[in-house]
């Protein structure tokens, strides 16, 4: 069975889940999360959001990648602040928080200073808060996530019933980047089943 990527969180991704859940309901700042490619922000930001709303669906979750928040949108968004949502919370999520478009970052900038008590915003990138443009890079409660550690991984890769030898495999070769070992795993499933319908196949009569 493929490993869930919306549900598991190993190493340091699970305590920054906490300190986003935490933010979420304080509701003060938004909220950036940052750190390597594959240690698990796009999931904490997306389980964070539900375990708030109280669902497991999308509902409630507006979630874009940098590329797709223009200036449009963020006056869409804007335009929707006096409305209190259908269910508690509005939260927006922006994933490569980097990538918005340079005309986009003006109007984002004016949207964040304006969030009310029942919307909140959650972004993500693979950079230091630092490398992101200053006046947006202030306005958030930034959080790292940091890559777990190769006993970490190889703990959890064996949790999912992976021999030893090929769990060891795979942990080193993804160091740290759970996005990696996942993807490692299930492709050494695949072939497991692949081999297995051959031998059948080859013993049959």
């Amino acid at each position: 069975m493929p490993i869930n990527p919306n549900t598991e969180l190993i190493g340091p991704a699970r305590l920054a889940l906490l300190r986003v859940k935490a933010q979420l309901i304080k509701g003060d700042h938004p909220i950036l999360l940052y750190g390597e490619p594959g240690v698990g922000k796009t999931t904490i930001a997306l389980q964070a959001a539900r375990n708030v709303l109280g669902t497991w669906c999308e509902i409630g979750i507006e979630s874009l990648i940098g590329n797709d928040v223009t200036r449009e949108v963020v006056t869409a968004w804007s335009r929707s602040l006096p409305y209190r949502p259908m269910f508690g919370l509005s939260i927006k999520h922006v994933d490569e928080l980097d990538c918005i478009p340079r005309e986009a970052r003006m109007s984002l900038r004016g949207y964040l200073d304006r969030l009310n008590p029942w919307t909140r915003f959650i972004a993500t990138t693979n950079l230091a808060p630092q490398s992101i443009d200053e006046s947006l890079q202030s306005r958030f409660y930034a959080v790292q996530v940091k890559p777990c550690t190769n006993a970490e991984l190889l703990d959890w890769l064996c949790k999912h019933c992976l021999p030893p030898n090929v769990a060891r495999n795979i942990a080193a070769a993804s160091r740290g980047n759970v996005r990696l070992a996942r993807i490692g795993a299930d492709e050494w499933r695949d072939l497991q089943a692949i081999d297995n319908v051959c031998q059948s196949l080859t013993v049959s009569p």
